[in-house]
């Protein structure tokens, strides 16, 4: 396998990684109806964490923003050393 074609699939296989373990928020619903979110972590797809205790607590979702982010910084890093690294 080339070199470059090395760096693209590492790339890959660790934005594959992130996926399956993505960033968490936690919600909950303050008392004037807006809601309020904070990190909650990296967990697996397969058992996410649980939400806080609380009465109003809306639970947990994924942070897609985060997770997007690391997704293109990811493939920026990644397919520019493979550009870089490609043979002439």
């Amino acid at each position: 396998m080339k070199l470059a074609r090395r760096w693209v699939v590492t790339g890959c296989v660790i934005i594959v990684l992130m996926t399956l373990y993505p960033p968490w928020l936690d919600t909950l619903t303050v008392n004037g109806g807006g809601t309020v979110e904070s990190p909650k972590g990296y967990y697996s797809l397969v058992s996410p964490p649980l939400p806080k205790k609380g009465s109003l607590r809306d639970g947990v979702s994924i942070d897609f923003g985060r997770l997007f982010l690391q997704w293109w910084v990811v493939a920026i890093v990644f397919g520019g050393i493979a550009y870089i690294r490609r043979p002439d």
